[in-house]
């Protein structure tokens, strides 16, 4: 008997378990990490994850493992990646929280109810918030999912031409260096400056044409650093920008491709000719 039952313990599936995990560590593209799984008895097999925005991949890739090795249990997953020091400025949004407000008050008006309107209650309604985002925490989940499920050819991550918007009137767009910064890090900098109500398109827009584009660029290697915009479309217009910082196009290219026209976006090869040393 005790024998047959010790082949049986060798033999059986897990049915049930309680236990904890927990594993701090840093990924290749040197992304640190906390992953933590915590499991209590459950008549089926019950699955919940807390991952960082953007992760869904991975919930899906944890999902699918988790049911090929267990039956059943309450499986709780916890994953907390340390994100790159980026900024990350919320703003609210007036004309959202004015207008919920507005229809509070005419609301209660209609149907005879005292009360204003609960501050903290407004600004959790969609929309309240105008938050400058650039996107790299979608890009350091991806490299961070691929990480941890030991995905071969995962690339660093790279945040020399970063990008930055805030969608306000008109938008802001910017990437990589201000010229303090660059003049900070020893670089010979060259300043370029275009307005926006000057390009054709500007010049069609009329009214709210309001805007600029400005350029900051490496005297000595000849290519962008830095950019900004300020106009309608700014965040589309600063896409060229990015492209342009990230892979380094040399400024001679920038200078001698053609751009379309009527657009915005022409207006990048204006401030690339008006590129000079700052006075």
């Amino acid at each position: 008997m005790k024998q047959k039952n010790a082949s049986l313990k060798q033999t059986s599936p897990i049915r049930s378990m309680t236990g904890f995990a927990r594993i701090a560590g840093v990924t290749p593209s040197n992304t640190p990490f906390v992953l933590s799984l915590k499991s209590v008895n459950h008549r089926f097999l019950d699955l919940q994850f807390h991952l960082p925005n953007g992760m869904d991949a991975l919930e899906m890739q944890c999902r699918k493992l988790l049911k090929e090795n267990l039956v059943r249990g309450h499986i709780e997953v916890r994953l907390a990646v340390h994100r790159a020091n980026i900024d990350s400025s919320p703003h609210y949004n007036p004309a959202a929280l004015r207008a919920y407000l507005e229809a509070f008050r005419a609301a209660a008006a209609e149907h005879g109810i005292a009360g204003e309107p609960d501050l903290n209650v407004a600004l959790r309604l969609p929309g309240a918030w105008l938050t400058e985002s650039n996107g790299a925490e979608d890009d350091q989940a991806e490299i961070a999912i691929a990480d941890i499920l030991g995905a071969d050819g995962v690339a660093d991550a790279e945040y020399d031409a970063l990008p930055r918007v805030t969608f306000t009137d008109p938008e802001v767009g910017s990437v990589g260096m201000t010229q303090a910064q660059a003049t900070q890090a020893g670089i010979d900098v060259l300043v370029g400056r275009a307005a926006l109500p000057s390009t054709a398109r500007g010049w069609i827009h009329g009214p709210g044409n309001d805007g600029l584009i400005r350029l900051i660029a490496d005297a000595d290697r000849r290519v962008l650093v830095g950019a900004t915009v300020v106009g309608p479309s700014g965040g589309e217009v600063l896409s060229a920008l990015v492209v342009a910082v990230h892979a380094a196009v040399p400024l001679d290219r920038l200078r001698s491709m053609i751009y379309a026209y009527p657009t915005f976006h022409r207006g990048i090869l204006d401030a690339v000719k008006d590129l000079r040393r700052p006075a």
